[in-house]
């Protein structure tokens, strides 16, 4: 049985870690709130790239853009990690990494994006990649982020449903050219669009650990302390009995 110091000292030792899960906890509450923020912010800009990309694309000829036409796969797969946690996972499973973008999330901004747009890029256009695919978490609540497939390459701007309008616009330069100079630009969003999404699934999941881990932690606090006190109450006990046994030793 314990011993009533190692109670109090593990006791203390909880308490210090409860006091830690709860700060965490509001950090990662506070990312959440950010990462919600950034990706809600984002969303006008997003929608309107894809509005002005669906009307150039409507009535043209989609096999004339490398990143719209579909391509026959040959199947062999490449992987691109991005996070520490994805590269973790892949490097444990023996599986060969093309590139790694492994410090993405410790301060993620657009440039970012950019960067991987920029090797998916360079791959897909020169026929290295005949297929992208991203696989990512969704956020979707604080207790259950969502596993997503989604294809990146080539990109599948869809007609909008119902709609049969098409804008009566003279470009300049001309549709095809803002289309080539568009694509690239929609598809660094969607990575964008990605990457907050992830990032705050996972600001949510550890924000639902260091909940776990708190209540955890005051219910083992709570188990201590019936602990000590039941061994102090013994402990009192044994001293009063022996009191009493050496009075009465003292008068026989």
């Amino acid at each position: 049985m314990a011993t009533l110091k190692e109670i109090r000292n593990r006791l203390k030792s909880v308490k210090s870690t409860q006091q830690l899960t709860k700060a965490m906890r509001m950090v990662a509450a506070s990312k959440l709130r950010r990462a919600q923020e950034r990706t809600i912010n984002a969303r006008p800009y997003g929608n309107k790239l894809e509005e002005l990309l669906l009307n150039l694309i409507n009535g043209v000829d989609r096999s004339l853009f490398p990143l719209l036409k579909e391509r026959s796969e040959a199947g062999k797969l490449n992987i691109i990690s991005v996070g520490r946690k994805s590269e973790d996972f892949f490097v444990r499973r023996g599986y060969p990494l093309l590139k790694t973008f492994s410090g993405v999330f410790s301060k993620l901004n657009y440039s970012s994006a950019e960067n991987i747009t920029e090797l998916i890029l360079s791959g897909y256009l020169s026929n290295k990649f005949d297929k992208i695919v991203l696989i990512y978490n969704k956020f979707k609540n604080v207790l259950s982020p969502e596993m997503k497939k989604e294809i990146l390459l080539p990109i599948t701007v869809k007609h909008a449903s119902g709609s049969k309008w098409k804008p009566e616009y003279i470009y300049e330069p001309s549709v095809e050219e803002n289309i080539q100079a568009l694509l690239p630009k929609y598809l660094t969003l969607q990575i964008w669009r990605t990457l907050m999404e992830s990032n705050a699934a996972e600001e949510a999941s550890r924000m639902a650990a260091m909940d776990s881990a708190t209540e955890n932690a005051k219910e083992l606090i709570r188990s201590l302390s019936v602990s000590y006190n039941r061994a102090r109450q013994a402990s009192i006990t044994k001293e009063l009995i022996e009191i009493i046994s050496g009075a009465n030793a003292l008068d026989s």
